[in-house]
């Protein structure tokens, strides 16, 4: 009877262990899209505000004219 050496069917343990917690910030072109859009959803929230508010506005100046 011959005795053979089993193989791991498993892929090797990775060379450094994962760091736990802090989550790596993504590339940088990417990051960069994620600022743009988001000054340009703030600028349109910013100019939605403004036109809601406008004719509010013109009542209140009209109403303390008289």
């Amino acid at each position: 009877m011959s005795t053979q050496t089993a193989t791991p069917d498993a892929p090797p343990a990775p060379t450094q262990p994962r760091r736990a917690g802090r989550r790596s910030a993504p590339p940088p072109d990417r990051r960069g899209r994620g600022i743009t859009s988001r000054v340009v959803v703030n600028g349109i929230l910013a100019v939605v505000a403004v036109y809601t508010l406008m004719p509010l506005t013109w009542l209140l100046i009209a109403s303390t004219k008289s």
